[in-house]
């Protein structure tokens, strides 16, 4: 039996083909969008600062795109896919009609930027999350959330359609995640996932959405907004959304029985991809940004976790997230736009990737101390502050400081951020006894994964498995279905780092200190709102 995964990340989508019975993935495509994010203003329409949209269609065509080339190659008779599962980069959403089209392909609503589909990283949510994390400030929902909740998610960017596009708010029928609609789309009923809803959606298992009384507090249209815009039963991770409608039959080349599974966000696919089901071993999931997830059989609020979901990712677990909002983004945008140009000259020189270049240099530089410390905020702080208002900041620059110096502090920042994360977990009680690492850029950079084992003091392993979200959502989708044959429980394939040196205690604690001090201050609040004077 087989199995197709579809991961949709922040540029491009990848769809694997999985062998149920050898745990082998027989083939991956990968699909890059067109435009990543749009960028510049929308015809007659401003998109505001911190706003970073994409077309929902680019989806729809990378779907197709990656699953008809999976079938045309005719590696296997189609009738022996059972099962389909999607990962989305979450919180992304979008505005459809009652037929699951985009509201972005209504002519109408073309140059309207609430129209398109926010991406996960879109801020310009923050006065909305600023008023409900008000009126939520006495709930006990909001602990579970570590305390706020970001402009990154569900309600924010729903309110804030209401308050930039009225027309589009009242016309609309759901707003709903990306990676929920994509299922809604392909078996043509309204699908919510437990992991959508739990981390992003303000949905817990045991008590459901806010009440009446707190949305009307929110917002007098939002009273009954869960029966409405954003109906649809709540179905947990690991069971089956519907079969292929009809039209996604014939335009995926698939039959019409294959079993489609509840959507999950992507960096929470990756737990089932690295086999992980038992407590204790903390996901690192590396990419654009950074998340950490762990599974727990006990709820315990933590300060700074941005939230703690029963069913999140597995069921029957409480799946625990916490994450750094810049990481693969924070190196791209140093590579793009900080870095003099001799460096990339001289790695198209040598024959080398840009990484790879620098990082030969810094590690024959890590004798020598840099003087630097940086906070990794420069796309607002997840955990522990749970603040996006908050931004980078560099301490120790000086006239003498070089580009790879500024490097290696950025490498370290981020290495710096996850050992916070840990330790916020183990100083309150949730034990972290194993360390995995996923994604990208752990596969290709070892380098930074020696740093991260020599700050963290801890052996780390890293996974790999490529595309390893896509084949977490090929094995749920194929237990789901209710026909894994479940026979290999080995381990994946992993190396494992060790801390070889202990020189970066003093400066952890620097960057401890620094951020301790300088997320209370309103200096960063009061340059992001100069920054997004008039939105």
């Amino acid at each position: 039996m087989y199995s197709i995964g579809v991961d949709f990340g922040t540029a491009s989508c990848r769809a694997i083909l999985y062998n149920s019975y050898s745990e082998k993935t027989i083939k991956t495509v990968s699909y890059y969008y067109k435009d990543d994010e749009m960028i510049g203003n929308l015809q007659n329409s401003i998109k505001k600062e911190q706003q970073i949209l994409q077309d929902p269609q680019q989806y729809i065509d990378g779907l197709i795109a990656v699953v008809t080339t999976l079938m045309n190659d005719q590696l296997i008779d189609k009738k022996l896919i059972v099962a389909m599962g999607i990962d989305f980069t979450s919180c992304t959403c979008l505005p459809v009609d009652k037929n699951f089209m985009p509201y972005s392909q209504v002519p109408i609503f073309k140059n309207e930027p609430n129209a398109y589909a926010k991406l996960w990283k879109s801020h310009s949510a923050q006065k909305e999350a600023n008023h409900i994390n008000d009126v939520l400030k006495d709930e006990l929902l909001l602990s579970r959330y570590g305390g706020s909740i970001s402009s990154e998610w569900l309600l924010p960017k729903l309110l804030e359609v209401k308050n930039d596009a009225p027309a589009l708010f009242k016309e609309m029928d759901l707003y709903i995640e990306a990676g929920d609609w994509l299922v809604s789309k392909l078996t043509n009923t309204i699908s919510r996932s437990s992991c959508h809803a739990g981390f992003k959606g303000l949905w817990e298992k045991k008590n459901g959405y806010l009440s009446q009384r707190l949305l009307n507090d929110i917002d007098s249209d939002f009273s009954t907004i869960y029966d409405t815009k954003l109906r649809g039963t709540v179905q947990s991770v690991g069971t089956i959304a519907g079969t292929l409608c009809e039209e996604f039959s014939e335009l995926l080349n698939l039959h019409d029985q294959v079993a489609v599974s509840v959507s999950l966000i992507d960096a929470h696919a990756a737990v089932p991809g690295a086999k992980i089901s038992t407590p204790g071993v903390l996901q690192v999931v590396m990419g654009t940004s950074t998340c950490h997830l762990l599974l727990s059989e006990e709820e315990c609020i933590i300060p700074g976790v941005a939230g703690v979901v029963e069913d999140g990712i597995l069921p029957g677990l409480y799946a625990y997230e916490a994450g750094q909002a810049a990481v693969g983004d924070l190196f791209a945008s140093f590579i793009q736009e900080q870095l003099p140009p001799k460096y990339s000259e001289a790695a198209h020189e040598n024959n080398q990737n840009i990484y790879d270049y620098l990082n030969s240099i810094a590690e024959k530089e890590q004798h020598k101390e840099h003087g630097l410390v940086i906070l990794d905020w420069h796309h607002g702080n997840r955990s522990p502050y749970m603040n996006q208002q908050l931004s980078g900041v560099v301490i120790g620059e000086k006239l003498s400081t070089t580009a790879i110096d500024r490097y290696r502090a950025l490498l370290e920042s981020t290495a710096f951020g996850t050992r916070q994360i840990i330790e916020l977990f183990t100083n309150h009680g949730v034990a972290v006894n194993e360390i995995i690492f996923t994604g990208g850029i752990p596969l290709k950079n070892e380098f930074l994964m020696q740093l991260y084992a020599d700050v963290l003091q801890r052996p780390i392993q890293v996974i790999s498995v490529p595309e390893i979200p896509a084949v977490g959502a090929a094995r749920l989708a194929i237990q789901a279905s209710g026909k894994s044959t479940n026979r290999d429980n080995s381990k994946v394939q992993s190396k494992v780092y060790q801390a070889t040196k202990n020189t970066y205690e003093e400066k952890y604690t620097l960057y401890q200190k620094l951020g301790e001090t300088l997320h209370k201050d309103d200096v960063m609040r009061m340059l992001f709102s100069m920054q997004n004077e008039g939105d």
